[in-house]
């Protein structure tokens, strides 16, 4: 472990002096239309006639090299800015969704709450946004001052141990918040929970060679140590977020953390489950190839066996990564009888929606299979 102590000074007292807060609305044409901005200084809630006035508090806070602030500002707002005004590029900018991601790894979305829309349908409001988003920094940073120290050494050094602008900010929040990092901590250090279940050697791997890792894969590594953490803490079968899947390279690292076959990996365990004494003619060879992303096309007789063979992968994935299998068939009645015969089973991870079923009955189901009670979902075309 680092010879430092993790010290997080006030986030509100230290960052109202340093950061700003800032929320676009674009039109189809990706043209910017309105500004919302919070500075240590002012409110603006501005339309394109005010866009020089945004202009320049936005190059002040670039030549004061203070910290500006957004949710999903670095793939959305930020391009629309520098694009207007190429000037603004050295911004140190704070994504209040990558943070999110690691401060509430379990919840299912982490869209920004928005209490003044009435409505999903309300028109957004860019200043009430950036306010929002003030908010929200400070309870992440709250959130994760609680956790334990080797998780928020962790996080801050795989956000900041690079030298790409978006580690060059972290490195300015972490030091207004009174947090030099240099190494990470070991692994062994780590609370068990953290790296459970996650494949070691590539782990310890990533560890050795952080320079083999771009900052979306650092920010995907982290995310997924802390979900990781936070599932075994509550026993919960929540899947990652589904934002993380926009990141290039989040399902090649998922794959390689968490590997649907890991080291000493046999099937034996699941023909138990599925009470079977092994794989039919053909099976095995179906099965491998799903689970090489092969996509294969796989023509078998009535009852040769055609259900296993994207069941049992489709309970792998669910087991090792939490992911869902989506089965579209017509027919209603095999469905119904499929999901009874893996619950008579024990393998209660599937479930259908068709017209059979009430509009009640399918907000619930997919209620289950948002909060990762389901992992196979049989559905009508």
């Amino acid at each position: 472990m680092p010879e430092f102590q993790v010290v997080w000074t006030s986030p509100k007292d230290s960052l109202n002096e340093t950061f700003s807060y800032l929320d676009l609305e674009v039109d189809s044409d990706e043209e910017i239309y309105r500004f919302g901005l919070v500075t240590p200084t002012g409110l603006w809630d501005a339309d394109r006639t005010q866009a020089e006035e945004i202009r320049s508090q936005l190059r002040h806070i670039c030549q004061t090299n203070s910290g500006l602030c957004g949710h999903n500002i670095r793939r959305f707002d930020y391009p629309h800015l520098i694009r207007k005004w190429a000037e603004l590029e050295p911004l140190l900018v704070i994504d209040t969704l990558e943070l999110s991601v690691l401060a509430f790894p379990l919840h299912p979305s982490h869209k920004l709450q928005k209490d003044y829309k009435l409505s999903q349908y309300a028109s957004n409001n860019p200043l009430e946004d950036a306010q929002a988003t003030r908010f929200l920094l400070q309870q992440i940073l709250q959130t994760l001052a609680e956790q334990p120290e080797a998780l928020q050494l962790t996080y801050c050094w795989l956000l900041s141990c690079g030298s790409e602008a978006a580690d060059c900010a972290y490195q300015f929040l972490f030091q207004q918040l009174g947090l030099q990092i240099t190494s990470p901590p070991q692994l062994d250090e780590l609370p068990e929970g953290e790296i459970a279940q996650m494949e070691r050697g590539y782990l310890e791997h990533l560890w050795q060679h952080p320079n083999e890792l771009n900052f979306d894969d650092r920010l995907s590594l982290a995310a997924l140590l802390s979900w990781n953490y936070a599932r075994h803490q509550t026993s919960s079968r929540q899947a990652p977020s589904t934002w993380l899947y926009h990141l290039p390279r989040f399902q090649t690292l998922l794959d390689a953390l968490f590997p649907v076959e890991p080291e000493g990996f046999t099937y034996q365990p699941y023909f138990q489950e599925f009470d079977i004494p092994g794989f039919r003619p053909h099976q095995e060879e179906a099965v491998q190839a799903i689970l090489a992303e092969k996509r294969p096309l796989i023509l078998m007789a009535t009852g040769g066996g055609k259900s296993l063979c994207y069941q049992l992968p489709a309970l792998m994935y669910y087991r090792r990564q939490r992911g869902l299998t989506v089965c579209v068939s017509p027919l209603q009645a095999l469905m119904e009888d499929q999901v009874a015969d893996l619950d008579a089973a024990g393998l209660d991870f599937a479930t259908f929606i068709n017209g059979t079923l009430s509009a009640e009955e399918r907000s619930q189901r997919l209620e289950q299979i948002r909060d990762g009670w389901k992992g196979l979902l049989y559905i009508s075309p």
